[in-house]
């Protein structure tokens, strides 16, 4: 119990920093928002108008107090550009984002595990090589040039899925949304599984190496019982603990994934939104990020709590 107190703690003083700091961060940035948004010809009585609306009038403190307690109401106000709350912005580029991760995450794993076992075990052979080969580019290759290399041999030259665009369910069904975001899953995916790929071979030497590993063959365990129960459970605790690092830099790629892709998720959202100079917009999207992020961690952080119990006592 107080191991979930301890990371409950965390977790709500983390998110209420990055609140805290990106607030501030964007109000001490140089130039006058109403005037980035108006133009510098705009009429004066309309720019004072739009201060008022941005609460730039008031004190910087009683600003912050105002944007925190609505934040608190998960109210992030009205986006400029918009117009619209920025609550039903986010709740109609969320999806589009958590949809993307969870694709991405699940392909990592799929080509990660069984490439990692596969390496780890046996003599080296030219199969082997190569998955060294790939792994050592994988990690090595920029997530943009990666999507649009799929773009132009799958997409373009085999017209095998959408170049871009998101296609959501209801309209379209789920067939055609899960097409439209399987290449830029991949491009998110691949620098991930090299990396967890050469993981899982570490790891997998590592334990192969003990005695209870070769006990168990001498007892007559199967290789494929011995390598994905034994071996890689007692190999999880460090693949978990990398994968979870992964993931979080997998969702902060989504920004340049789904602009390559024209995906309308919140990377594009958010890079729009600073583009634009849009801070009710910016405040809220980087909050709700933040928020995903930490409460990511909060949760892998119980998982291991509960899989390791020394960890709930250090």
């Amino acid at each position: 119990m107080r191991y979930v107190i301890t990371k409950s703690g965390a977790l709500l003083a983390a998110v209420w920093f990055t609140a805290t700091l990106t607030f501030f961060a964007l109000q001490v940035l140089p130039g006058d928002p109403a005037v980035l948004i108006l133009g510098t010809e705009g009429d004066p009585a309309m720019l004072e108008s739009l201060r008022e609306q941005l609460g730039l009038s008031l004190p910087l403190g009683q600003r912050y107090w105002l944007w925190l307690v609505s934040v608190l109401q998960l109210d992030f106000g009205v986006s400029i550009r918009y117009s619209r709350p920025v609550s039903q912005l986010m709740a109609s580029a969320l999806p589009v984002t958590l949809f993307l991760a969870a694709l991405a995450v699940t392909t990592a794993l799929a080509l990660a595990v069984p490439l990692g076992v596969y390496t780890s075990v046996g003599r080296a052979n030219p199969m082997r090589a190569a998955i060294g080969l790939l792994t050592h580019l994988g990690m090595a290759m920029p997530s943009f040039w990666l999507g649009m290399l799929l773009i132009q041999w799958i997409a373009v030259e085999r017209g095998w899925f959408p170049a871009g665009g998101f296609f959501r369910p209801s309209a379209a069904g789920w067939g055609m949304a899960l097409r439209s975001l399987l290449l830029p899953a991949l491009t998110l995916a691949i620098p991930r599984a090299a990396i967890l790929t050469r993981m899982v071979r570490a790891s997998m030497k590592q334990v192969l190496a003990e005695d209870y590993i070769r006990t168990a063959r001498s007892k007559g365990v199967s290789r494929t019982r011995t390598y994905f129960l034994h071996a890689l459970r007692n190999a999880g605790l460090n693949i978990s603990t990398v994968a979870a690092i992964q993931m979080t830099q997998l969702l902060v790629g989504t920004i340049i994934v789904e602009q390559v892709f024209s995906l309308p998720g919140m990377g594009r959202l958010l890079l729009a939104a600073v583009l634009q100079r849009d801070l009710p917009l910016v405040q809220g999207l980087v909050v709700v990020g933040a928020a995903m992020i930490v409460s990511f961690h909060y949760v892998f952080d119980l998982l291991l709590g509960w899989l390791d119990p020394r960890i709930r006592f250090e």
